[in-house]
Order: structure tokens, then C-alpha cells, then sequence
């Protein structure tokens, strides 16, 4: 997504959005595509640990707010929810 420089900042909330959902689905076997950003958070594993689920919040939160209500005034901030969504994948990956 990095890479594509034709996609406005929702194309890539809503992407970051879809590609975190469906790796829950496949990590968790919750089906996230199909539920709120309220369901997830309320039903993410409990072996996460509080940083995991911190990162989690702010992906799902940020992404929310730049889909439907337009936020994306920081610069930076799809680093930060690359960084915290490679933080929240790179230990499943290694299980």
C-alpha cells in the first residue's frame, strides 16, 4: 500500500482496515470481517498482551476515523498503524 501513490487516505484506511479484519479471521478464527470495530475489540484473544491489544485499539480506531469522519490530518500516521500492525503480526507469525 506504501507503494501505491493513486490511493487517497479512506482507499488506504479502509484497505489497512480489510487486510487487519481478515488476518484476525485467519489468526483467531473471529470472523472480524463480518463485525464493528466494537466487536472486535470486545472479542480479541486473551493472550494478547496489553500492548497487542493497545496497538489493535489504535489500527481499528484510527482507521474508523479516517473512514467516517474524514481524519487524516497527521503525516504519519499510517507508519504508526504499519508499525503497530507488524508488532501485532510478527509474534503470531512465529507461533
Amino acid at each position: 500500500l506504501r507503494a501505491r501513490d493513486d490511493l487517497g487516505s479512506e482507499d488506504v484506511a479502509r484497505a489497512i482496515a480489510e487486510i487487519f479484519r481478515t488476518w484476525n479471521d485467519a489468526a483467531w478464527g473471529f470472523p472480524a470481517t463480518r463485525r464493528t470495530t466494537k466487536e472486535i475489540l470486545d472479542n480479541l484473544p486473551g493472550s494478547l498482551t496489553a500492548s497487542e491489544l493497545d496497538a489493535s485499539r489504535r489500527l481499528l480506531m484510527a482507521t474508523d476515523l479516517v473512514k467516517f469522519a474524514e481524519r487524516s490530518e497527521h503525516a504519519d500516521l499510517f507508519q504508526k498503524l504499519d508499525a503497530d500492525f507488524e508488532g501485532l503480526v510478527r509474534p503470531v507469525r512465529r507461533a
